[in-house]
């Protein structure tokens, strides 16, 4: 099977700004598995790169055939790792890397042990920050703001935890790649 590789941490961590890096610059070739949202897609999302993006119905009817290994309501929408996708992935026999929120990053550790779970994390403030700077209402803001104690929680679970501080993106970059590289040279 082939090595699986979670990012995940709180929002405004830089998870989907990693990632879109290492696609652009892959330290080893891998796949990228896109899950799947109820939630309307932001400025600059496209469906199938970003996430997939369905409706609460279809999600809901997905759920009802077990079509997903994990999934969880976050903010008010649903979030899924589509079974199919990710089989059709392991058959493609490179690495694979997803994003997930840390409910979904501990629901992939209890079925696949082996994945490398990378916790993406920034100080409190520039989360905040961060999450301000995406144009969501500050009811969203404040609402993220209180999950950020149980997102912070699987720091302890994460196999690699690399903060991700304002002016380091590069650093945090070059980290996580480095990650993935060795971790993918051991499997």
């Amino acid at each position: 099977m082939p090595p699986l590789f979670v990012l995940t941490g709180p929002s405004g961590a830089g998870k989907s700004t990693v990632l879109a890096r290492l696609v652009a610059d892959p330290p080893v070739p891998f796949q990228r598995f896109v899950t799947t949202t109820t939630r309307q897609p932001r400025l600059g999302e496209t469906n199938g790169r970003d996430y997939w993006f369905v409706t609460r119905e279809t999600f809901e009817r997905e759920l009802a055939t077990d079509n997903f290994f994990e999934w969880a309501e976050v903010y008010g929408n649903y979030y899924g790792s589509n079974k199919n996708e990710m089989y059709r992935l392991q058959a493609l026999d490179q690495p694979i890397v997803v994003i997930l929120d840390v409910q979904g990053a501990r629901a992939i550790k209890r079925l696949r042990p082996d994945a490398c779970a990378i916790y993406i994390d920034a100080p409190k403030a520039e989360l905040v920050e961060r999450m301000s700077g995406r144009k969501v209402s500050e009811a969203e803001i404040a609402r993220r703001t209180e999950q950020l104690a149980t997102e912070e929680s699987f720091r302890a679970e994460a196999d690699v935890v690399v903060l991700n501080k304002n002016g380091e993106l590069e650093q945090t970059i070059e980290r996580v790649r480095n990650e993935i590289k060795t971790r993918t040279k051991g499997a």
